[in-house]
């Protein structure tokens, strides 16, 4: 009996975390930067950054995990959603405080809707560098504890894998010794021992930084580019805070569709009734916590969704971006809702306002999800048909698409460059090729300025994105028209060189493992 209740928490959070993609399965799509990720995984296996060169290393494992579908991002991503909530509850237990009121925490955080970007595989690094972080947390506390040299290796390789990945987790980082202080009563010199140990790696690591910073600079050319100097502005500054707020505790919980009205209205209703029947199991054993655990924890709260676990994106333009900077500041906001609900002093109404608050988050995480599947189903028809259009092409062929839909539809779907160009060279298995979409045939610029179809060619100039250009005989062109239908331009005016069945070749089948990807094999 003690090992089925000291599991059953960590079980009923993976639970919720699963439920999350039990409609559709784990096989959602790809819509961005994840085609990209596929791509470099299958044609370049080994490849990163010298700021992040641990960047690839979730990406590349998911791609083990399944190299013929999108089984295995969607696998890893479901893990990650699972583990950031079993990691915070276990951090929390390891700072004294009550497995209802830990739990209830974890289960918020499983299900909170403030990330519009949740089911985004493109994400992988920066959500599981996110989780490192826990990690490595929890084995920093294990260490002040026991001293086990285990815990503080494993401590170290954690660190490792989170700033190896992605940089966001470095104010968080600097703050993460004053937990210390929830479990030793003075600040004496054991406290400034584990203080120097938990900082060493991300010291070394600053240094390492500043070091490829003074000998190429060219390796933050990324970084760099989402740097706004406007955002120091101290109004803009404020008003970007107030606006993560608002996403986290308001506009993060709202939706055009009502609660009622939603396919995954059942699943809320299971979730909620799941968090609200374990958080009264659990109310059973009564409340333990440190002194002032609920204004710590409201207090810390604050301190991770609105500054900590954000703070590195507030001078750059992805600071209102919605997707990938919310994984570890929704924790925060959890905190601080599960500490302001301790105020029901009636367990049965703890328990029912959590529930509600956890179905509510399932449902809009579904309908995110169904948003997010539509879209990459609406991705996978349009290649399907473009193979049947063309089952093969030579290597090395331009493709245009020419898209005459009014509101530039396939930009919509495909989002941009990358996004459209991995996905075809995937499908037809020939990273030589090309592709690009352009809204009309005439000659000279285009109103997108990045097409120009001349006498005896096409030249395509879309900065930032690699410009190319190619003759007409090795260029083959589709049309996309009003009615979202796709054709090949069979004929061009008779003074061009254009045949695209030269570069068709007869009775070709598609790749088997793009088919295998759209389940259409």
């Amino acid at each position: 009996m003690t090992i089925i209740r000291n599991v059953s928490p960590y079980l009923i959070l993976f639970a919720l975390a699963a439920l999350l993609w039990l409609p559709f399965g784990f096989n959602i799509g790809f819509l961005g930067d994840e085609w990209f990720l596929f791509f470099q995984s299958t044609y370049t296996p080994i490849w990163g950054q010298v700021s992040r060169p641990l960047l690839a290393l979730p990406n590349y494992a998911a791609y083990l995990l399944s190299p013929e579908n999108f089984w295995g991002f969607n696998i890893m991503l479901a893990l990650c959603v699972a583990l950031r909530s079993i990691l915070t509850f276990a951090l929390l237990r390891r700072l004294r405080v009550g497995r209802l009121l830990a739990f209830s925490v974890g289960a918020l955080t499983a299900a909170f809707p403030a990330d519009q970007g949740l089911y985004y595989l493109g994400a992988l690094q920066v959500y599981y560098s996110s989780v490192f972080y826990l990690l490595a947390v929890v084995l920093f506390l294990e260490f002040a504890k026991s001293r086990r040299a285990a815990h503080l290796l494993g401590m170290v390789i954690a660190q490792i894998l989170c700033l190896g990945m992605y940089e966001s987790s470095y104010p968080l980082i600097l703050f993460t010794p004053v937990l210390l202080l929830f479990s030793r009563s003075r600040i004496d010199r054991n406290f400034w021992m584990l203080f120097l140990l938990w900082l060493t790696f991300p010291i070394l690591n600053t240094l390492r930084l500043i070091i490829i910073y003074q000998t190429r600079p060219d390796a933050f050319a990324y970084q760099e580019s989402l740097f706004l100097p406007s955002a120091l502005n101290i109004s803009e500054l404020i008003n970007t805070i107030f606006a993560i707020f608002e996403r986290h505790f308001i506009k993060g919980w709202l939706s055009d569709l009502p609660l009622y009205e939603s396919p995954f209205f059942f699943s809320g209703l299971l979730s909620a009734f799941i968090v609200s029947m374990t958080i009264i199991w659990l109310g059973r054993e009564g409340h333990s916590h440190p002194k002032n655990v609920h204004l710590l924890l409201m207090i810390g709260g604050g301190a991770v969704v609105l500054l900590l676990s954000v703070a590195i994106f507030l001078p750059t333009s992805a600071r209102l971006d919605h997707y990938r900077i919310y994984f570890t500041s929704v924790i925060g906001a959890a905190l601080i809702i599960c500490a302001l609900l301790t105020i029901l002093k009636q367990p049965y109404a703890f328990a029912a306002v959590i529930g509600l608050l956890v179905g509510v988050g399932t449902i809009r995480l579904l309908d995110q999800g169904q948003h997010f599947a539509a879209r990459s189903q609406m991705q996978q028809n349009f290649i399907l048909s473009m193979l049947a259009l063309a089952p093969d092409i030579e290597p090395w062929t331009g493709i245009i698409i020419i898209d005459e839909t009014e509101t530039n539809a396939l930009s919509d779907v495909f989002g941009g460059y990358w996004s459209m160009q991995n996905p075809f060279l995937l499908a037809y298995d020939d990273p030589t090729l090309v592709i690009t979409t352009c809204p009309s045939l005439e000659s000279g610029s285009n109103r997108m300025a990045s097409c120009t179809f001349t006498s005896d060619r096409v030249i395509v100039e879309s900065p930032p994105e690699p410009s190319w250009e190619r003759p007409y005989n090795q260029v083959v062109i589709f049309r996309y028209n009003a009615n979202r239908e796709l054709s090949l331009i069979s004929t061009l005016p008779a003074q061009v060189s254009y045949n695209p069945f030269a570069l068709i070749p007869q009775d070709a089948a598609p790749a088997r493992r793009i088919l295998r990807m759209f389940g259409a094999d």
